[in-house]
């Protein structure tokens, strides 16, 4: 009878050590789900800030390519620019020619074939600068749509790492749920246990 009531004693024991064991983990519940919680509250705030940073990333692509179709057009008109003033150029040396056959009665024309010589000639030289500064305009956009797009590429992979991450806390939060569920339910059970014990010890 001795050996039972010791027998007894020890179940209920590791029922009431069982129960407190429980009991703390349960208390941790509230501790670790705000943890958790947030956690993905701060993801959610990252991945607002990565969709702002996309919108304003794409924004910039999308100017940078109207930028790039913009300097292509100013790039046709210094071409159309140049070559008339090269068409401009060889008009105003035909004059010229044509002045000095006249004589004394070309003088007049010769000289302002000659302003327009060097007006042609001005305009040809600005227009190839313009050109060649549109050029280096159109370069740097592309370049910078380049890193831009690279950038926008970057920001979606981390959005859809940072979604990754937020379905598994999600799911880590669903199983603490159900971890501390089952601790409950060990507590419950070893409190259950530990009174019937209690009982049988006082009955034996």
């Amino acid at each position: 009878l001795h050996d039972a009531s010791a027998l007894v004693g020890a179940v209920v024991n590791a029922a009431s050590d069982t129960g407190d064991q429980a009991h703390r983990l349960s208390g941790a519940r509230g501790g670790a789900q705000a943890g958790v919680e947030r956690g993905r509250m701060l993801l959610h705030g990252a991945l607002d800030g990565l969709a702002a940073a996309a919108g304003t990333i794409s924004e910039f692509v999308t100017l940078g390519r109207e930028l790039d179709a913009n300097a292509e057009q100013v790039g046709y008109l210094v071409k159309l620019i140049s070559e008339v003033s090269e068409e401009a150029g060889v008009l105003a040396l035909n004059a010229a020619i044509l002045a000095a056959q006249a004589g004394d009665e070309g003088v007049g024309f010769s000289v302002v074939a000659e302003e327009m010589r060097g007006l042609a000639s001005r305009v040809e030289q600005e227009a190839r600068e313009a050109d060649a500064l549109v050029r280096s305009i159109a370069l740097k956009v592309e370049r910078a749509v380049t890193a831009a797009a690279d950038g926008q590429r970057s920001v979606g992979q981390a959005m859809g790492a940072a979604n990754q991450m937020d379905v598994a806390l999600e799911g880590i939060e669903g199983g603490l749920v159900r971890a501390m569920d089952l601790v409950d339910s060990v507590a419950a059970a070893s409190a259950d246990q530990d009174r019937r014990g209690r009982q049988l010890l006082e009955s034996v």
